[in-house]
């Protein structure tokens, strides 16, 4: 993600989403989420590497933890370049930066807690 985030930035041709790229989009309104998506691979990571996403119920945990990283730090950098409220109001980072995603992380996020854990029983039941 941080190669990503870096290559988008510097890179003198459409790097990121709509063919946009530069310091300017790189360091706009979604660099938080960047940011938080390098913060959340490596909580996430943690926690995989202390077997988190071997069952159902710690593994959708752990991913969650992860995209509440991605929202928190995100969304506040969302609302400081925007210069609106985080909660406050109609028009405020909640709103614009969390609330349209939300039933499309849920559904990731079941998808991911089940399939993880279904491949970590059946690469077990091929190595026994």
């Amino acid at each position: 993600m941080a190669l990503y985030w870096l290559a988008g930035m510097v890179v003198p041709f459409g790097w990121y989403s709509n063919a946009t790229h530069g310091w300017e989009v790189g360091s706009g309104a979604t660099a938080g989420y960047m940011v938080g998506f390098i913060l959340a691979a490596f909580a996430v990571g943690y926690l995989a590497e202390h077997g988190q996403d071997r069952n159902l119920l710690t593994s959708f945990s752990a991913m969650l933890v992860g995209t509440f990283i991605i929202y928190v730090v995100g969304v506040t950098w969302l609302a400081y370049k925007l210069d609106v409220p985080v909660f406050e109001g109609t028009q405020n980072a909640i709103t614009l930066g969390l609330v349209p995603f939300i039933a499309g992380d849920i559904v990731k996020l079941t998808l991911a807690g089940v399939l993880g854990p279904t491949v970590w029983r059946v690469a077990n039941r091929r190595n026994d």
